[in-house]
């Protein structure tokens, strides 16, 4: 998966969560789960776990359905 403009690395999934980083356009990003609604992804970054919106994503191969939910 890699970020399609600069993103957010949020402590929860909400636009309302702190932010951790910056994580700049055009970086790869490991992924670890996904929220029940496909809104948020959990990833890490710089050795930081977190979420990004998804709307802010590219995934080079599959697709978000492919990535388990977290709160399922």
């Amino acid at each position: 998966m890699i970020t399609r403009v600069n993103a957010n690395l949020r402590s929860a999934p909400s636009a309302n969560a702190d932010v951790l980083a910056t994580i700049p356009f055009s970086t790869t990003l490991t992924v670890i789960a996904r929220s029940e609604t496909n809104n948020w992804v959990q990833v890490t970054y710089e050795n930081q776990t977190g979420w990004v919106s998804s709307g802010v994503l590219f995934f080079q191969s599959g697709n978000i359905d492919n990535v388990k939910p977290l709160d399922a």
